[in-house]
């Protein structure tokens, strides 16, 4: 997956939690939204039920506070996502992703001491779906990560990060990135320079406003935003993506 500005030309729109500004987040709705919007990348969040299906869902919790790790996939199944449907599951995604030459970054979950067997499930079923090409695999354990780095060293991964490390470049080495997802507010010019000399790509998240000047100003290569078609009108009008 090609990520940076330099070779892609553009500074690319990845759809947050599908286009989840028009649409119920990580839902069907949400996807087709996105790709209709043009997104470059569309990003999910994936969790595992207590029989290792990955699911699209982003709360730990499910409706009535249970955890969703502790729920069969049967269960799911029955839930509402917001548009009518029961939350997707990844291997219906990862087919239709195929299917239409879709991006995805999934944002494998797997807090509360579940080490890497999300990401061990996640991988397998992107493999098993020939679909390593097409996939990102984010997420803010940076181990597991790793860990799946190490067992398909083609996959593209993402480290998540909340803060701001002394030490950006080597953090990122360390984890074997392709890419760094940094905080809106937390960044500089000379961050994104630095992992630059190194092949390594930024995005920006978390933004809460659409300033997207900043962005082009950074230098960034990919933006994170819940409408991708309003990201990319805005980007166009600065030269860093085409539309439509």
């Amino acid at each position: 997956m090609e990520l940076l500005r330099s070779t892609s030309g553009k500074i690319l729109v990845e759809a947050h939690r599908g286009a989840s500004t028009l649409a119920p987040e990580n839902s069907w709705a949400a996807l087709l939204a996105a790709q209709e919007g043009g997104a470059d990348i569309i990003e999910v969040d994936v969790q595992i039920t207590a029989d290792e299906v990955p699911i699209l869902y982003h709360p730990y919790r499910l409706p009535g506070g249970s955890l969703l790790r502790a729920a069969p996939s049967s269960a799911i199944a029955g839930l509402d996502a917001g548009d009518g449907r029961p939350p997707p599951r990844l291997d219906e995604v990862l087919a239709w992703g195929k299917e239409h030459g879709v991006l995805l970054a999934l944002d494998v979950k797997n807090g509360f001491g579940q080490g890497v067997l999300p990401f061990a499930r996640v991988l397998q079923m992107v493999v098993q779906a020939g679909m390593v090409e097409q996939v990102m695999m984010a997420a803010l354990d940076h181990m597991g990560l790793l860990w799946a780095k190490r067992h398909e060293p083609a996959l593209t991964t993402r480290a998540v990060l909340r803060g701001n490390p002394l030490d950006l470049v080597a953090m990122a080495q360390r984890t074997e990135v392709d890419a760094l997802g940094l905080s809106y507010d937390l960044i500089d010019r000379s961050d994104v320079e630095a992992l630059h000399e190194v092949g390594i790509a930024v995005m920006i998240g978390r933004l809460w406003e659409p300033n997207f000047r900043y962005p082009v100003d950074l230098g960034v290569d990919i933006i994170s935003w819940s409408d991708p078609a309003e990201a990319i009108f805005a980007l166009a009008q600065q030269g860093a993506h085409e539309q439509r």
